[in-house]
């Protein structure tokens, strides 16, 4: 049987690698972050120099409004992932016992009272590094190598690639 720790740190260091869910620098709206300013600074440098117009302002501040909301509609996904972390977070910041025994045809999942059941056959591995693992059955499972001790974690990824074969 195997325990597993959990810890903030540890899915935060997972989930905010590589600058993922940052409302500025995340691969999905790190282009739209960085025209929208471009687009800010040409305006307000236009409108500095007089070099604008009224109807040339108006058309200036739509476009810019457009960018804006371009990064504001990119962003969305960005909240709603920080949002699921946070209410994982508050449900499992509890003390809890989490444990992963492992059995001949399957494993069982051990979450304070409760047990998930999951079939050799019914596992399929998404990611198996030195990271984490990730997996899904019934429901999706994320270990990251951190929560587990060191040489229980590698038994864990083996038993994983077995049964993904």
């Amino acid at each position: 049987m195997f325990d597993l720790i959990f810890s903030k740190e540890t899915f935060d260091e997972l989930y905010f690698s590589n600058d993922n869910l940052n409302y500025f620098k995340d691969n999905r709206v790190k282009r739209k972050f960085d025209l929208m300013v471009y687009g800010m600074f040409g305006c307000l440098t236009l409108f500095l120099s007089n070099i604008l117009n009224s109807l040339l302002l108006i058309l200036c501040l739509i476009f810019v409004m457009i960018l804006v909301v371009d990064y504001f509609i990119a962003c969305f996904p960005i909240v709603k992932q920080r949002k699921q972390l946070r209410k994982y977070y508050k449900v499992h910041s509890e003390p809890n016992t989490f444990k992963i025994q492992i059995k001949s045809d399957g494993f069982v999942f051990h979450f304070n009272d409760k047990e998930q059941f999951s079939k050799w056959n019914d596992i399929e591995v998404i990611s198996n590094n030195d990271l984490y693992v990730s997996f899904k059955s019934d429901i999706n499972y994320l270990v990251p190598a951190k929560c587990m001790v060191e040489n229980e974690f590698k038994e864990l990824r083996n038993y994983l690639d077995f049964s993904n074969k």
